[in-house]
């Protein structure tokens, strides 16, 4: 069964310990997470950049835990 991680803009996940079964549930997530900025009005990224609450949630991503991993590992072997 695949497991799903949602993705903050800056490329870290919504939850530390939270898979999600489906793409439904998925995008629930992403949407609490958008609603957590409601009262700010905004995202900022790490590097400074401002998304205003009608981008976030196209900015984050839902990736498969198992692919996340792989790419990781990767990278780490590859420097």
């Amino acid at each position: 069964m695949k497991k799903l991680i949602v993705l903050t803009p800056d490329s870290i996940p919504t939850t530390r310990k939270t898979t999600f079964a489906n793409r439904k549930q998925a995008e629930l997530e992403v949407q609490r997470f958008v609603r957590r900025f409601k009262m700010q009005g905004f995202y900022r990224t790490a590097d400074g950049e401002r998304l205003e609450l009608s981008s976030i949630a196209s900015r984050c991503q839902i990736v498969d835990q198992e692919q996340l991993e792989r790419n990781e590992l990767i990278s780490l072997l590859m420097t």
